[in-house]
């Protein structure tokens, strides 16, 4: 399961939080009522912040044992390559 099946067929709606990471706004996006980042997460193709995602850490830890998307091979998590790669440039 992936986004496009999250969403498929559904009223997507996502609202500011406030809070930014790295320049880059966040939003919570909801598909009919249901939290994407809370299914993003379950499904292994998303990952709990370690900042700002304490709800959704037992849907990594899910998806981390049950080794669904991400979980089923390596990966470099986001803010750790960017802390590798801090000063690269990148296209936005």
């Amino acid at each position: 399961t992936g986004l496009m099946d999250l969403v498929a067929g559904a009223r997507v709606t996502c609202r500011k939080t406030g809070a930014k990471r790295g320049g880059r706004p966040v939003a919570a996006c909801q598909a009919n009522g249901y939290d994407l980042s809370e299914g993003m997460t379950y499904t292994g193709w998303a990952l709990a912040d370690p900042q700002t995602g304490r709800a959704y850490r037992r849907f990594e830890e899910t998806a981390r044992q049950k080794r669904h998307g991400l979980w089923k091979g390596k990966f470099d998590k986001p803010w750790d390559w960017r802390r590798r790669n801090e000063g690269s440039v990148t296209a936005n």
